[in-house]
């Protein structure tokens, strides 16, 4: 039987949707385009429904299962006919899969606000907004609140407790056009 890293690797290379649980508590599965695949951490081209919505960063243990759908043939055949094929690509600037501080001072390089989670029933973080520094055991960034409004303090989250980080999504890119100090 193959490792879920192999069959990773294979939908990544014939460029094919990949879907799959999670064993996150309220998180149940998520699907998209594999871009990247490192040791512990994935670059997926999220996919909401029927529409691209930017890249997440996901944790490869919390892989569950890889499910084949019966109906795979029918969406992959509404991805290419609707044009969401054409438009899977890399995000505009480099991406590491190689560790998780390494992607996340890909990001703080570039500049862009993110939301970085850590979904666990003891401990749920939601982030939204930009790192300022990538420690050895935690990241840092200041966050903006639900009106809008950047606090004043940086936030640390531990590497440990992350389990996404949302890149380029549309809710990101609308709510930072509305951010106020």
């Amino acid at each position: 039987m193959r490792s879920v890293h192999e069959r990773l690797r294979e939908a990544m290379n014939s460029r094919r949707p990949v879907h799959f649980d999670v064993s996150i508590p309220g998180v149940t599965a998520y699907s998209g385009f594999l871009l990247g695949l490192g040791p512990e951490w994935l670059l997926l081209h999220y996919l909401n429904d029927f529409r691209l919505d930017g890249y997440r960063l996901l944790r490869v243990s919390d892989i569950e299962r890889l499910r084949s759908r019966h109906s795979q043939k029918t969406f992959e055949r509404i991805y290419r006919e609707e044009g969401i094929t054409d438009k899977v690509g890399p995000p505009p600037y480099p991406v590491s899969c190689e560790n998780l501080p390494a992607a996340l001072q890909d990001l703080k390089t570039a500049g862009k606000n993110v939301i970085v989670r850590a979904e666990h029933p003891d401990d749920d973080i939601f982030f939204i907004g930009s790192l300022s520094r990538i420690g050895k055991k935690k990241v840092s960034g200041r966050y903006f609140d639900a009106t809008g409004k950047w606090e004043t303090e940086d936030t640390k989250i531990p590497y440990d407790c992350i389990t996404c980080v949302d890149i380029e999504c549309e809710y990101v890119r609308v709510f930072s056009k509305y951010t106020h100090h």
